[in-house]
């Protein structure tokens, strides 16, 4: 049998021999590939109990000589620890996204085709950064990189700043014990028009998160004070958000601004994996879509670099992001055939950076921050 990967869920579903109830599965979250298919059934362990009809261990069990050999791999080797950094809004009532350019617009995206593209060959000499996986500092790392890429050149890069930095700027204004719990973009847009943030040349991210900055670091982190526009969306595990946040970052992707979320990490109760540790994601930089049983685990934040016109996702594309986690996210990034008019898949752009759909951006992002 032929590779079945970017193929249309119908199709997929054809070549497997999937009854109607597992097609409808597949056709509900779109997926298209055999490799995601797998990846969302062992996800969702209880999907056989839920779904009455559809076939979980007999489909799991045939599918595996199926995969693709670099997936094969991920799923052998072991799921990282990973101390989640952004912490979200106690749950409660979802907020609207106010006066955000977008927010009075349709919020489908389906109309868009489109790309924007803030990265472009940028990446050669922006290397993605790596917090490691038991910092939790991915909010200063989001922060950052939307930071750094306004001073971006072809030529010679961009001055990297201190993510470990304005992590303990952060702590030190809002306390935890220090290199303990996550941080918000709130609290960031609280920190960064007073404290600033170095240059990483002068308090290395390599310093343990507990080690109080020099002096130099401090008095060099007063010459960058920034500050820009801010929405806290709130978080509320029985529903999503009101529509129109995925419009309201295109807007900014649209006025040039890369845009920094933080969004919850899903997982099936018991399952070791979420959507974006499941060997799927980490090995491609897709983020799988969340299922309505799945909970929250965590939270991550990312820096938002492009749009993708896409027809796999409901709301019309998938926005490119760039990832803290290094060389061990998109493994091998997922690149499916060129195909004239809109495209079935997005395209992820490099090792390090990744996709989330439109759809699930629109549904579950907490917070959002630029930088004019």
């Amino acid at each position: 049998m032929a590779e079945l990967r970017n193929l249309p869920p119908d199709r997929l579903a054809r070549e497997l021999g999937l009854n109607d109830i597992e097609l409808r599965y597949v056709e509900e979250f779109r997926v298209t590939s055999v490799d995601e298919l797998h990846a969302r059934l062992r996800a969702s362990p209880s999907l056989g109990e839920r779904r009455q009809g559809f076939r979980y261990a007999e489909l799991l069990r045939g599918l595996e000589p199926l995969l693709s050999p670099a997936y094969s791999r991920a799923l052998a080797a072991p799921p990282p620890e990973i101390v989640w950094g952004a912490n979200l809004t106690p749950p409660g009532e979802t907020l609207a996204i106010g006066n955000w350019p977008g927010a009075n617009q349709p919020p489908d995206l389906n109309g868009e085709n489109e790309v924007i593209d803030l990265l472009g060959g940028l990446k050669d000499v922006w290397p993605v950064r790596d917090q490691r996986f038991t910092e939790p500092t991915c909010v200063p790392y989001a922060v950052t990189a939307s930071l750094e890429w306004q001073t971006l050149n072809p030529a010679t890069g961009t001055t990297r700043l201190g993510s470990v930095f304005l992590y303990q700027r952060i702590r030190n204004q809002f306390p935890v014990p220090m290199g303990q719990g996550g941080t918000k973009l709130t609290e960031v847009a609280a920190v960064l028009p007073v404290s600033g943030v170095c240059r990483e040349a002068l308090w290395s991210d390599n310093n343990n998160t507990t080690t109080v900055p020099t002096a130099a670091a401090v008095q060099d982190a007063l010459t960058r004070q920034r500050s820009g526009p801010c929405a806290d969306l709130g978080y509320n595990p029985a529903a999503r958000h009101p529509p129109r946040a995925a419009r309201v970052v295109l807007e900014q992707l649209r006025q040039g601004r890369p845009v920094a979320i933080t969004i919850p990490t899903f997982a099936e109760q018991g399952f070791t994996r979420t959507n974006w540790t499941d060997a799927f994601t980490l090995l491609t930089g897709c983020v799988l879509k969340k299922e309505a049983h799945w909970q929250r685990v965590g939270g991550h934040a990312v820096c938002i670099l492009g749009f993708q016109p896409a027809t796999k996702d409901p709301l019309g594309g998938y926005f490119v992001f760039r990832n803290s986690w290094g060389g061990r996210f998109a493994e091998q990034p997922n690149k499916p055939a060129q195909v004239a008019g809109k495209p079935l898949e997005p395209t992820v752009p490099d090792v390090g950076y990744g996709v989330i759909g439109a759809d699930e951006l629109d549904a579950y992002v907490t917070e959002i921050m630029v930088f004019p």
